[in-house]
């Protein structure tokens, strides 16, 4: 079984790790303090990407408002799509380490 992963930070590791590793799934050293950064550039996004972005927390939930479980939510594909646009905007690297 996989016990440590070479490409998850810790909060999104402790996540995996409880919900399908029984607690035994740990990030490697080079991953553990692995933040997503974006300098977010105007205008200004929604509220709603600006913490979904925020390097502090690697894992959100986001209400997506009416379109329930369903095959699709165009609400959902609505703030993915700003949310991508976002990045977009910020000139967003491929990846970024800890300073």
């Amino acid at each position: 079984m996989l016990n440590t992963t070479y490409r998850l930070n810790a909060q999104l590791c402790d996540i995996v790790g409880r919900v399908f590793y029984a607690g035994a799934l740990c990030p490697s050293v080079e991953a553990r303090d692995r933040r997503f950064v974006v300098n977010l550039a105007p205008p200004a996004q929604s509220a709603a990407v600006v913490r979904a972005l925020a390097p502090e927390v690697s894992f959100v939930w986001v209400r997506s408002g009416p379109g329930g479980a369903h095959q699709a939510n165009t609400a959902e594909a609505a703030f993915v799509a700003e949310t991508v646009r976002s990045c977009l905007l910020a000139a967003c690297p491929r990846t970024r380490s800890p300073s």
